[in-house]
């Protein structure tokens, strides 16, 4: 196990740690401005299955269909993309080209899956990005071998994604509730995250210069959740108002619109030696440990859709996943 997940993703990056963390601005607002998070809401761990074990390799699951009914998981480095089934734990292998793990997509309506692959000439690396249809078993490439291509992201019918700074989308399907311009998504560009809406693209940089990482955005599309420097993870409005800090939670996501979950992970220098998973409930400053247990290592939690359950991996790549419960 890598030290810290923060310089993990730098050096996989091929990128530099900022030597100087610029100054954060913090606006405090009383509960009345924030009408997008159900006062009092907390969690608690629920049943526990486990979803893989050993002989299944080392994974950790990435995303989680629409339906909740199947789970993307890689391999360590994001070598690879695998397809497990939920209800019958079937494993299929979707590729085994390097970086096909990081951050993958499922259309909104779970019938594709996008992922990039990445191949290194000259000491640059490039990324090319690939469509995979569920039903035919076909992969269609859609960006070949481009330069600073970022991960995907999916904004109603259509797949957006930047390379060199240029936006390029396609149509996914004609299902999707609304068009592009309609609904707010983030891609990261440059370790900084832009926001685009309505047509407009608007870095957010809530905490000066430096990089951000683990973005996303709230499923109400109005609050930005991210991670400064290493320093600490942050959720800001969209007119990048830090609005909540949750300290040390590595890998955070979206739990609903109420409730964040991630790590608090901790190494000696050379390996992780503990992690639980940690509920944070912005409005309240609650902390919650989900897992609280004895010489057991859990990392990366990712929500399912319906915000009702997360899977995670241990420090030996096996996948659990966890019923939540739900109190006011």
């Amino acid at each position: 196990m890598t030290a810290n997940p923060y310089f993990t993703y730098i050096y996989t990056h091929n990128l530099t740690p900022p030597a100087k963390v610029s100054k954060i601005r913090i606006w405090f607002f009383s509960l009345a401005l924030l009408p997008a998070i159900v006062s009092g809401q907390s969690v608690s761990a629920g049943k526990v299955e486990q979803l893989t074990t050993l002989n299944d390799g080392e994974l950790m699951a990435t995303a989680v269909s629409p339906s909740g009914n199947m789970i993307l998981a890689t391999s360590p480095g994001y070598i690879g993309l695998k397809l497990i089934e939920v209800a019958g734990k079937s494993i299929k292998i979707i590729t085994s080209d390097p970086g096909a793990g990081y951050e993958p997509r499922f259309s909104a309506d779970g019938k594709t899956i996008y992922f990039r692959s990445d191949v290194y000439s000259e000491m640059k690396k490039y990324s090319s990005l690939h469509a995979y249809n569920l039903q035919s078993g076909e992969t269609k490439l859609l960006e070949n071998k481009a330069r600073d291509l970022t991960p995907p992201a999916i904004a109603g019918n259509k797949v957006v994604w930047t390379t060199e700074g240029k936006k390029k989308s396609t149509t996914d399907t004609t299902t999707g509730p609304k068009t592009e311009a309609e609904i707010p998504f983030i891609l990261l560009e440059n370790l900084t995250p832009v926001l685009y809406l309505n047509g407009k693209s608007i870095p957010l940089t809530p905490n000066g210069r430096g990089y951000y990482i683990w973005t996303s955005l709230s499923p109400d599309k109005s609050r930005l959740l991210y991670n400064f420097n290493g320093t600490g993870t942050f959720v800001c409005d969209t007119a990048a108002n830090i609005i909540a800090s949750a300290g040390r939670l590595n890998a955070p996501a979206w739990l609903n619109n109420n409730i964040i979950i991630g790590m608090d992970d901790r190494d000696n220098g050379y390996m992780v030696i503990s992690s639980d998973i940690i509920a944070f409930v912005p409005e309240t400053g609650e902390k919650i440990n989900l897992t609280a247990t004895d010489g057991t290592i859990e990392m990366y939690p990712v929500p399912f859709p319906d915000g009702k359950r997360m899977v995670y991996q241990t420090a030996r790549g096996e996948l659990f996943i966890m019923n939540l419960i739900f109190k006011q």
